[in-house]
């Protein structure tokens, strides 16, 4: 089987909802602060982020094993199928069904855990965390008991390592599944293309304490013409414009590097906004909290 290479930290179906008729967006490096005109085959991806080196038992030989990225690309193919729906929907429509919620939101995890934005707070799940922890095991087929020195093993193997960032969604959507409530989540249209997507597309309204409390309160971008809103609190009918305007700015200003919209102008907007207020201390954090006291 040969080797992928270029993987995808947000899947390029996910990043489609995002272009515009040439299947293009403009891009900004917030490193360089450069904008350049890509497709979503060509960003949000890192060659060889998924592979694995690992040691074969007979040789002795090193070599690359890919199995996470088929494992993200078969979740993918499940959430893109429901997001497929959603993005092709009217208001009329009632399209958040269970079953697109569910696939919907293992989506939303899926992104969360294989950002490099997050790498930091992944690696330190595996060192901290045991398998126990995150409802794995790996168990003797006779006794039925746990094979701890097994499992402390893999935990430092490179391939591994590697699978973690398809194997935290299934933890993080284990732990909140029995706790979906559909009447929380709302989806909102527009009719022009406003949202941005980026490297880190989704905002929670309080940091992230343990794998239960991802989506306690949440909002995220399914397309440029569709938000996804996630509280307990009264959802409004509409939201006002600025409303949209501030979770641009707020996802501009969380992106770890990379931010995309078909609009070039709208990019350089919010770039030039983010430097000039959310740079400063507190004001992300006030922006943030102006955002959710909508609701």
């Amino acid at each position: 089987m040969t080797l992928s290479k270029k993987h995808h930290y947000i899947p390029r179906f996910y990043l489609k909802g995002f272009t515009d008729k040439e299947n293009k967006y403009f891009v900004y490096d917030k490193n360089t602060g450069n904008i350049y005109r890509s497709n979503p085959e060509n960003t949000f991806a890192e060659n060889h982020r998924n592979t694995a080196i690992i040691e074969d038992q007979n040789t002795k030989e090193l070599r690359k094993m890919d199995l996470a990225e088929h494992m993200l690309s078969r979740f993918d193919s499940k959430a893109a199928s429901a997001l497929h729906d959603i993005v092709n929907s009217s208001p009329e429509d009632s399209i958040l069904s269970p079953e697109r919620l569910y696939a919907i939101q293992f989506l939303i995890f899926s992104v969360f855990w294989r950002t490099p934005i997050n790498d930091g707070l992944r690696n330190a799940i595996i060192k901290n965390l045991s398998f126990k922890d995150l409802g794995f095991g790996i168990f003797d087929e006779k006794t039925g008991k746990r094979h701890i020195e097994t499992e402390e093993m893999l935990r430092g193997l490179d391939a591994w390592v590697k699978l973690y960032p398809a194997l935290l969604p299934i933890s993080s959507f284990t732990k909140k599944f029995n706790k979906i409530n559909k009447d929380e989540w709302r989806i909102y249209y527009h009719k022009t293309d406003l949202h941005i997507i980026t490297d880190n597309p989704i905002i929670f309204h309080k940091e992230f304490k343990d794998l239960s409390s991802l989506q306690e309160e949440l909002i995220v971008p399914l397309s440029s013409k569709i938000l996804l809103i996630a509280t307990k609190k009264t959802k409004p009918k509409n939201l006002p414009p600025i409303f949209n305007l501030q979770v641009d700015l707020l996802l501009f200003h969380q992106a770890g590097r990379y931010a995309a919209s078909s609009d070039k102008t709208h990019l350089e907007f919010l770039a030039k906004t983010s430097k000039e207020y959310l740079t400063n201390p507190g004001w992300s954090e006030k922006l943030k909290e102006t955002i959710f006291n909508h609701f």
